[in-house]
């Protein structure tokens, strides 16, 4: 009789070849597992120094709105600024450093850089630049203290606001805007109207019924009841510039005729003309005072001056500028004092 062969170690053989296979096989899983929340915990970090660096930011946007002057964070001296951030527990979870860049002379651009970091993680910091001026009125094609009418006819392409009510039966390619929720058209005898309306057909409704879109006349929308411009700090603004073109600028008082043409030149100099006439209009416009245009006609050299050292050109006469400068920056300013209702802005 033949008995088989005993087999000794074959079974154990395979059951170390597959635990091996499955040891391999698990720990890359869990490589792979760690690697997946480290890349989490990571890009949570980086988002949370971004929103840190963005609170550092509002934080100088909210100072400067109460010291519009201080770019040394309150401190007198050169930065960076370094301020803990706290949670709601007032614990302090990370920190943003400031670094400002005060504006250049005759500008109001404030460069801001601001680098957010956590506590946990520094190294994954993120830093946010921030460019803040003041607003300027030379963002509106118009902008008034009093009530406008646009007729028919008019397409303006620039944004328009007023603190009074504006009737508007032209095409606007931008956004009119008017301090004024409802007021009173002159023109119209009908009760309280929209503060920016239309007569163009089918006329606008009455407040309070819905103010419809009208894609027609306000290409890029209408706002009422928008936040007001405030003429009363232009003013002030102006007689500021006055006194800095007295002292230390270049002032000139008016010109007993039409009014200045500055022409700027490349090698940081102007040469100021005295304007004595202007182009007649046309023989089919209007007679009198206005029939004329505002080009110049005739004009004699007053003068030609250096850039002033503080940057200040005040002119208290109707200005015309023209020319080219390369690196200087002036501020050029224009104004009648005392202020009275004749010259007030409109």
């Amino acid at each position: 009789m033949i008995f088989p062969q005993k087999l000794t170690g074959s079974i154990l053989i395979q059951v170390v070849v597959f635990t091996s296979i499955a040891l391999f096989l698990i720990g890359g899983l869990v490589n792979w597992g760690r690697l997946l929340i480290k890349t989490a915990d990571h890009q949570a970090a980086r988002l949370q120094s971004f929103l840190i660096a963005e609170s550092g930011t509002e934080y100088y946007r909210w100072h400067l709105s109460h010291d519009a002057d201080d770019y040394q964070d309150g401190t007198g001296i050169a930065g960076p600024y370094i301020h803990n951030f706290k949670n709601k527990d007032d614990i302090t979870i990370g920190t943003f450093e400031l670094t400002i860049a005060p504006p250049e002379p005759g500008s109001t651009l404030v460069t801001i850089d601001s680098k957010g970091s956590t506590t946990n993680t520094p190294s994954s910091h993120r830093t946010i630049r921030t460019e803040l001026a003041f607003p300027s009125l030379a963002k509106y094609a118009v902008a008034a203290n009093d009530t406008m009418r646009f007729g028919e006819g008019t397409e303006v392409f620039g944004p328009i606001h007023s603190n009074g009510g504006i009737r508007f039966d032209g095409i606007a390619h931008n956004i009119i805007s008017s301090e004024e929720y409802s007021y009173k058209d002159p023109d119209h005898e009908a009760g309280d109207e929209y503060g920016v309306h239309t007569h163009v057909s089918p006329q606008d409704p009455l407040p309070d019924t819905p103010l419809p879109l009208r894609p027609d006349v306000f290409l890029a929308g209408r706002t009422v009841a928008a936040p007001p411009v405030d003429f009363d700090g232009i003013t002030a603004t102006l007689s500021d510039l006055k006194t800095k073109a007295q002292n230390g600028g270049n002032y000139f008082s008016s010109s007993g005729d039409q009014g200045y043409h500055i022409v700027l030149n490349t090698n940081d100099t102007f040469d100021i003309y005295t304007v004595t006439s202007m182009v007649p209009a046309p023989d089919h416009c209007v007679s009198g005072e206005e029939s004329r245009t505002w080009s110049i006609q005739n004009e004699s050299l007053l003068s030609n001056n250096a850039f002033p050292s503080n940057n200040v050109i005040f002119a208290e006469d109707h200005l015309w500028i023209d020319g080219t400068m390369n690196t200087a920056r002036l501020t050029i300013a224009v104004g009648r004092f005392p202020v009275s209702l004749e010259l007030m802005p409109h």
